[in-house]
């Protein structure tokens, strides 16, 4: 299957890297930034990233993409098709982001789209 990925349009974004990259941005802009590495032992559900600054916190539930590579039978590399999708919320995901907006914190789902833009950065600049 080697060349198969020559005709995508871009990147796929995975959520590891928005929240990699969003953190180590947070940091260098000096601002208090948190994401729970091994979230087995935690809550089911609870955003991904806190990000704390001088006017106000958020928490973001980080959702990236994934790559399915569509065949038929008998297809060959040349026939490939592939589709990116992006990942899905969880009920304790919706549940924790529904809560938190609803007690007046600042909650949200930030996706791969919002990465590319730069308005994920333009976001975390305007907290501090």
């Amino acid at each position: 299957m080697q060349g198969t990925f020559d005709h995508l349009p871009r990147d796929v974004v995975r959520g590891r890297i928005i929240e990699a990259g969003a953190l180590h941005f947070a940091v260098g802009q000096g601002l208090l930034a948190y994401h729970t590495h091994d979230s087995r032992r935690s809550a089911p559900g609870f955003p991904d990233l806190v990000i704390v600054g001088t006017k106000r916190t958020i928490f973001r539930e980080v959702k990236g993409e994934r790559l399915t590579i569509l065949r038929t039978k008998g297809s060959t590399d040349d026939d490939v098709r592939y589709r990116i999708t992006e990942d899905k919320l969880t009920k304790p995901q919706s549940m924790w982001i529904a809560g938190l907006r609803d007690s007046g914190e600042d909650a949200a789902v930030w996706v791969a789209e919002q990465w590319l833009s730069g308005e994920i950065l333009d976001e975390i600049r305007g907290l501090s």
